[in-house]
């Protein structure tokens, strides 16, 4: 079994991996972006929208953690809650790989993402 020292319990985790990863180079690093984002044909969600956002992941968290072991549909759930928000400037996908890794340890499971 995986150690279990890691608690990732709600979204706040996903602003302190944003701003652990990228405070060296930015200062904004872990601080929701003001504005609209837009890549390509993606439109991310309203940033006005966040906290309905932050609610929804939180609910989603909640109700998976009465679970022992999540399924991977679980873990795309979430993973596709969080690229929607989409909420920093940088690194998004960085974090939401970072995040949904340290939450899979919380139920003594671990991803492995492909390069």
């Amino acid at each position: 079994m995986l150690n279990q020292g890691i608690k990732i319990k709600d979204i706040s985790a996903f602003a302190k991996i944003n701003a652990f990863l990228f405070s060296p180079l930015y200062d904004w690093a872990g601080k929701y972006r003001q504005g609209n984002f837009y890549k390509g044909n993606t439109t991310f969600l309203d940033y006005n929208h966040f906290n309905y956002a932050e609610e929804d992941i939180n609910h989603v968290m909640s109700l998976q953690q009465k679970q022992h072991h999540l399924t991977a549909e679980d873990y795309a759930q979430l993973m596709d809650l969080l690229n929607y928000m989409h909420p920093f400037r940088e690194g998004n996908g960085r974090s939401t790989r970072l995040f949904l890794q340290c939450y899979a340890v919380n139920h003594g499971q671990y991803i492995i993402y492909p390069f």
